[in-house]
């Protein structure tokens, strides 16, 4: 088993680690592979938002982050359903990928843990509340991603 790497984040809310066995620890945040955020490559962070059905939670994030110019921001979903089920090809895009809840970083893991490996994998801890736009949820995804991302001032 690997070693858990520290925080990447000091956050009250925020453990990070190298390890995918989250489901033994309160974490709300894994990082699949031990590396920053990457900022050098590009000025701008391809940030993945994830929810279930790709329809209320992720999409907001995606909308409130297209907004700044640091981000390129997508969204889809972990179920078949979804209007935008992950892909492969959303995984290898994305820097960062934020999922709304744990059991949707499970489903990730489950299904591309290899393409995972070197990618920073957060829980947000954002339960199914809120509908598209709502504005207690862009609350909840603006200062805590920028937070995550490193993007505050």
């Amino acid at each position: 088993m690997p070693e858990r790497a520290p925080p990447a984040t000091p956050s009250p809310n925020l453990q990070t680690s190298a390890d995918s066995n989250a489901e033994s620890r309160p974490a709300s945040s894994t990082a699949c592979g031990a590396r920053a955020a990457p900022r050098a490559a590009s000025p701008r962070i391809n940030v993945l938002f994830v929810c279930s059905r790709n329809q209320w939670r992720s999409p907001t994030g995606e909308q409130v982050w297209r907004r700044d110019a640091r981000v390129n921001a997508r969204s889809a979903g972990t179920s078949q359903g979804a209007r935008h089920p992950v892909s492969a090809a959303d995984i290898a895009w994305a820097d960062v990928i934020l999922a709304m809840e744990d059991k949707h970083r499970r489903r990730l893991l489950s299904e591309h843990r290899e393409l995972l490996a070197d990618k920073l994998l957060h829980v947000l801890d954002i339960p199914d509340d809120y509908g598209f736009m709502d504005p207690e949820l862009v609350e909840l995804l603006a200062e805590p991603v920028a937070q995550l991302l490193g993007l505050t001032a």
